[in-house]
C-alpha cells in the first residue's frame, strides 16, 4: 500500500470508526447504579446554576505529513458524534465528519460524509463523497529504477452511499454504492 492510500485510508477510517472512539461511560454504566439523591449535589446545594447537558462531542484531530513522495503537509480532519433522537436510548450516536490533507508537492484531499442510526437502530445510512489530486514523481519499480523521474498526476473523486435495515436482532440487511473517478496524466 502506498503513502497516498495509506493516508486515504486513515481519514476514512476515521470518519467512519468515530461512533465507537466517541461513546463514552456514564456513571451508571461504570458502578452499575444511578447515584442516589443523597450523593448527588444539586444547583441549591452547590450554588452553581445547572450547565445544560452537551448534545453532541466534537473529536478533532491533526496529522502531520512527513514523505518522500508526496512531500510534507499535513492532515485534518473533525468528527461530530450526536445521539439523533434523544427519546431513544438503543441507537449509537449518530457520526458526522470532514477531513483533508495537503501537501507541498500541491497534492490535496477533501472527505466528508456521516453515518446515521435511526429508529432505535432499525436502519443504519452511511454516506461518504471525497474528491483529491496527488502530484508524484515515478522512479521506477525496484531494480528497474533510474535516477530519472516521469510526473504523474491522478486526481478523481469518489461516492459510497449504503444503507442497512434490521432484519432480525443483531442481523441486517442492506448494500452499498461505490463509485470513483480517476484521471491519470504525465506531467507537461
Amino acid at each position: 500500500m502506498t503513502s497516498r492510500n495509506i493516508y486515504a485510508a486513515t481519514l476514512f477510517i476515521f470518519l467512519v470508526c468515530g461512533p465507537a472512539a466517541g461513546q463514552t461511560q456514564t456513571p451508571q454504566d461504570a458502578v452499575g447504579t444511578p447515584p442516589g439523591p443523597e450523593q448527588t449535589p444539586t444547583s441549591a446545594q452547590s450554588g452553581t446554576p445547572d450547565k445544560p447537558k452537551k448534545r453532541g462531542e466534537i473529536t478533532p484531530a491533526l496529522i502531520p505529513i512527513v514523505d518522500p513522495t508526496l512531500g510534507n503537509g499535513l492532515a485534518a480532519g473533525a468528527l461530530y458524534t450526536v445521539p439523533l433522537q434523544k427519546e431513544d436510548k438503543v441507537s449509537p450516536p449518530s457520526t458526522f465528519g470532514i477531513g483533508g490533507f495537503r501537501t507541498s508537492t500541491d497534492s490535496w484531499g477533501l472527505l466528508g460524509g456521516g453515518q446515521l442510526y435511526l429508529k432505535e437502530d432499525r436502519f443504519r445510512i452511511l454516506a461518504v463523497a471525497a474528491t483529491a489530486k496527488v502530484s508524484y514523481n515515478f522512479y521506477g519499480i525496484g531494480n528497474a529504477s533510474t535516477a530519472r523521474s516521469v510526473p504523474i498526476t491522478q486526481s478523481g473523486g469518489g461516492l459510497l452511499v449504503g444503507g442497512l435495515v434490521r432484519a432480525f436482532k443483531r442481523w441486517y440487511v442492506g448494500g452499498r454504492y461505490y463509485y470513483f473517478k480517476v484521471n491519470n496524466s504525465l506531467g507537461g
